[in-house]
């Protein structure tokens, strides 16, 4: 579990918080376990919550966007309360169908648990607090993806419950790290030199840029990696982080990676 749940408990207690709300999709993953995609590509206009209760007696809950079932049926999450919102998938389900994986079970739920699918996602948070506790809360909202319209959709719905911005309350719970979230950064940062490495040796006068930028690239994505960009300037465009071009690299020049 990438979510240090004791961090968490001891500094909702210290601020009196009753819930916790995360809202970009790097605090969904590491509240919840899960990877998604949609709200990353879809980044103004697809939402995805997790929560968590200081009350270990009540439900954390994931609002996962209808297009993002499939990567939470896919993935280890520790959380089991889920809504979901937006169109509904024209899955053709066929009587006596035998369920053959717990992937497969989740993705089915999610499909086929109209109760709990919403037309929004504000409307999917909402629901997932009410039908856990109707008491005045003090609410933790990660205020960095949760537009202002979304905010006061809540405050209006919860009216007996104080909202209170907190981003920075999930950086301090995330300052001290899990053994599975250390497992992660070490894997990710192996596999960053590994491929920094090769791109070192393979360095030849007269490469363009953007070859030597593609030695990185594949090297990433041979495990599997997920690279957003690769800071690389010869010569002059050593002094700063620019992007590979087509310029070719020459005897003397300097390199940054």
């Amino acid at each position: 579990m990438y979510f240090n749940k004791k961090r968490a408990d001891k500094l909702m207690d210290q601020f009196d918080i009753d819930l916790l709300i995360a809202s970009t999709p790097e605090n969904v993953t590491y509240l919840s376990d899960t990877v998604s995609w949609a709200p990353k590509v879809y980044s103004y206009s697809v939402d995805m919550f997790a929560t968590y209760f200081r009350d270990n007696n009540l439900n954390s809950s994931l609002i996962v966007p209808s297009q993002e079932m499939t990567y939470v049926s896919a993935s280890n999450t520790w959380i089991n309360d889920f809504y979901t919102y937006g169109g509904k998938s024209a899955l053709i389900q066929e009587s006596g169908h035998v369920i053959e994986s717990a992937e497969e079970n989740t993705y089915l739920n999610l499909q086929n648990n109209d109760d709990k699918r919403f037309p929004t996602a504000v409307e999917a948070l909402i629901a997932s607090i009410k039908n856990n506790t109707t008491k005045k809360l003090r609410i933790a909202i990660d205020e960095d993806k949760m537009t202002h319209k979304s905010t006061l959709k809540l405050q209006e719905e919860l009216d007996n419950c104080e909202l209170i911005p907190s981003s920075d309350l999930l950086r301090l719970i995330r300052m001290v790290k899990t053994d599975d979230e250390i497992s992660a950064m070490k894997a990710a940062a192996d596999l960053n030199e590994t491929a920094c490495t090769k791109v070192c040796n393979e360095i030849k006068i007269g490469m363009k840029e953007l070859d030597i930028a593609e030695i990185y690239a594949q090297e990433v994505g041979k495990g599997l990696g997920k690279w957003l960009w690769f800071h690389f300037g010869s010569g002059r465009r050593s002094v700063g982080i620019f992007p590979p071009t087509e310029k070719k690299n020459t005897a003397g020049g300097n390199v940054e990676i």
